[in-house]
């Protein structure tokens, strides 16, 4: 969803009122008979994709007519029935629609560096980082254009295609940034959760904002250490969180965002996830 934001004239937006039984039908995920002896398969999210937003109504298309069977994935399948529990606890039925978060307003995204790549070529090359050499730095520059990409905006795709207000906090493991002092540092996208925060976490941190970084972006400093080995322990004990210019992991609200609706459970994985790809675009 983050590349397809990022072509002029795509603009993706979310369809939250949109049960998964409905979803489900489109692509034939409803056809128990035909997934009989294959591993069963969820609806996640209906996106609405144009240069335009979508109507009030939006009227989906009936159900297709499907052939064949679902092939098993693999002859060793593993039932894991906490899966199958938290899809069940988590089924959205058709609700109305979230009233709309409206974001306060911010300057210009500050300017990334220009690509001559087609959005097809940045598609095609688009890898995972496996090794970092642990000595690269990165410039304070970037790493607050970075952030600032992250934080809400109106009609800025693809940021904008969540309906609601932030509920992801990035947490920034620091190692190599220019002109930053190596540290832990947390990424408040909303006054709310800034409050949230600052109440339910550790009272003696920081709290500091960042010299040289813009106004606009909440960035703030909870500690000064060297945070790699924490990193990497907090990362699997995956060494590309240890040898990078920075880490980034994600602190999210949750009891109070799944009691009445628990279906929210997996729009928190969403956030979290548009966040990662919005880094690495």
């Amino acid at each position: 969803m983050a590349f397809t934001g990022c072509i002029p004239g795509v603009h993706p937006i979310l369809l939250d009122a949109v049960s998964d039984a409905a979803i489900a039908a489109l692509p034939g995920l409803d056809r128990e008979a035909d997934f009989a002896k294959a591993e069963v398969e969820a609806p996640d999210m209906l996106l609405w994709v144009g240069a335009d937003s979508p109507p009030e109504s939006l009227p989906l298309p009936p159900p297709f007519q499907f052939q064949g069977r679902a092939n098993q994935l693999s002859p060793e399948r593993v039932h894991w029935a906490g899966i199958d529990a938290a899809t069940a606890a988590a089924e959205q039925p058709t609700v109305p629609p979230e009233l709309c978060f409206v974001p306060p307003p911010l300057p210009p995204l500050i300017a990334a560096t220009a690509t001559p790549l087609t959005a097809a070529a940045l598609y095609r090359q688009r890898r995972s980082a496996v090794s970092f050499d642990g000595a690269t730095s990165l410039s304070a520059t970037a790493w607050f254009a970075m952030l600032d990409a992250l934080l809400p905006r109106a009609n800025t795709p693809p940021i904008d295609a969540l309906p609601w207000r932030p509920r992801v906090a990035p947490v920034l493991f620091a190692h190599r940034v220019e002109e930053v002092t190596p540290g832990l540092y947390v990424l408040a996208r909303d006054p709310d959760l800034l409050l949230i925060l600052r109440q339910k976490i550790r009272q003696n941190w920081t709290w500091r904002r960042v010299p040289h970084c813009p106004t606009h972006i909440p960035l703030y400093q909870l500690a000064h250490t060297d945070c790699r080995d924490i990193a990497q322990w907090i990362a699997c004990h995956q060494e590309i969180a240890h040898d990078s210019a920075f880490a980034v992991g994600f602190i999210a609200e949750f009891e109070p965002i799944l009691k009445q609706r628990p279906w929210r459970y997996r729009q928190l994985f969403w956030e979290t996830g548009l966040l990662g790809q919005i880094l690495i675009s």
